[in-house]
């Protein structure tokens, strides 16, 4: 009954860390082609190691475990999946948000007919060129024009 139990929590585990596949993947395909990329690809392997190793776990083990002093490793392991899904949950979560947020950025500084940067984004700009100006005890002009009837 209990290499039952263990081998059932380490297959729960394994099925956890199945799952945590999802978010990742659809992280991956968020994030440009790059070093990022790449470390969230190297992660993606990581969790097919562990995915192996559980099962491996059980093979290797299967039968053994005969006392419920045995089943802590088992627990730990369902535990651990269960930190990976959050984990890439989370990531997935947490980049959505920051893409949402880069694009309402975008959006709010932009002309939405031209793509032209407005009004905001020159008060913005002209703010931190002021700044650098004043740290740097640099010569700082600026040239504006007024085009009448410009359409």
């Amino acid at each position: 009954m209990i290499a039952f139990l263990s081998a059932a929590l380490v297959l729960i585990g394994a099925a956890i860390h199945v799952a945590a596949l999802v978010p990742a993947r659809r992280l991956i395909a968020l994030v440009p082609a790059g070093s990022l990329h790449n470390k969230w690809l190297a992660l993606i392997g990581l969790v097919l190691i562990f995915i192996a190793g559980y099962l491996g776990y059980i093979i290797v083990l299967w039968g053994r475990q005969t006392e419920w002093r045995d089943l802590p490793i088992p627990g730990i392991f369902v535990v651990g999946a269960i930190f990976v899904l959050l984990t890439m949950s989370l990531a997935l979560r947490t980049a959505v948000d920051l893409l949402r947020i880069s694009k309402l950025e975008a959006e709010n500084v932009t002309d939405p007919l031209t793509q032209v940067y407005n009004r905001r984004y020159l008060d913005r700009r002209l703010e931190e060129e002021v700044a650098r100006s004043k740290r740097y005890a640099l010569d700082f002009s600026i040239l504006l024009l007024d085009i009448d009837h410009f359409k």
